[in-house]
């Protein structure tokens, strides 16, 4: 499947003052207010430089007020919605710190799907689950024998996903942080992955050009999808209305890849749209 390229689209970007957290804290503790920059960004128009008013309303909920050009919508006391008229409808949310967990250089992040788990991978291979709530780590995971290149919790927010510079991807439960299963093919470091539905398969991409297809029960390769030129270096899963025709059966092995494609990024700078079912582009 080929993908022309599009005229590219223009985003806004947003930079806050670097302590607004603390104006807001301050603003919180004293029943007052405060102010902090922002600055908008977008290619093709003028850059917009402009201030948030914080004050308190109600019981201990900050309001922000936009002004000189950009209009602030309050999500919580540390994060808000970002807009520029002058823009059109583009909106940025921003986000504040609301806890500091210290550990090692961090390499990779993600939530669980109801936000109450993070988990994130590091330099050193270790991948720690914690409360996103409170902070506090409750698992530990060790297996990785070079740093963690991916991971991601599934579907069900109770079992994670992870790659790392070992080639291997390894399967976590979130609840007792076992490693239930060790998959192994690539020939180089994991650069991303995906889950297929509710996660009987997924999918990963290497840098030795592969992207290939999993069954996490028996931890097996059912195929190869594609061999690329160079390093995949992200994939991203998605459906489409107009799938390609198989011209194997499907492997017992396999479920829910049907109408599912896989785009591929590869560091020569292609795309690549591949019929994860029929493993053609």
């Amino acid at each position: 499947m080929g993908i022309e390229a599009n005229s590219p689209t223009a985003l806004m970007q947003v930079t806050v003052q670097s302590d607004w957290t603390d104006v807001v804290a301050e603003v919180l503790r004293l029943n007052s207010t405060g102010t902090f920059w922002v600055s908008c960004y977008k290619r093709g128009s003028p850059s917009v430089h402009g201030a948030a008013k914080v004050s308190v309303v109600g019981e201990r909920e900050v309001q922000f007020t936009g002004h000189d050009g950009i209009v602030l919508e309050a999500i919580t006391n540390y994060s808000f919605k970002v807009k520029v008229p002058e823009y059109g409808n583009a909106e940025v949310e921003v986000y504040g710190t609301g806890r500091k967990v210290s550990m090692p250089k961090l390499s990779c992040l993600d939530i669980s799907p109801a936000g109450a788990f993070f988990v994130a991978g590091s330099e050193d291979g270790s991948l720690k689950i914690g409360q996103t709530e409170s902070g506090r780590i409750f698992h530990d995971l060790k297996g990785h024998l070079q740093y963690v290149t991916t991971c991601r919790f599934f579907p069900s927010g109770q079992v994670v996903l992870s790659g790392g510079g070992d080639f291997l991807l390894k399967i976590w439960s979130a609840m007792d942080g076992g490693c239930a299963v060790t998959m192994t093919g690539h020939t180089k470091p994991i650069s991303d992955t995906a889950i297929i539905d509710r996660g009987r398969n997924v999918l990963s991409s290497s840098n030795d050009g592969s992207v290939k297809l999993w069954e996490v029960a028996s931890g097996s390769t059912i195929r190869t999808l594609a061999q690329l030129d160079g390093k995949v270096n992200a994939i991203a899963l998605d459906t489409w209305t107009t799938p390609l025709e198989a011209k194997t059966p499907a492997s017992p092995m396999e479920t829910g890849t049907e109408g599912k494609v896989v785009i591929a990024v590869s560091e020569n700078g292609t795309l690549h749209g591949l019929d994860v079912r029929a493993s053609e582009e």
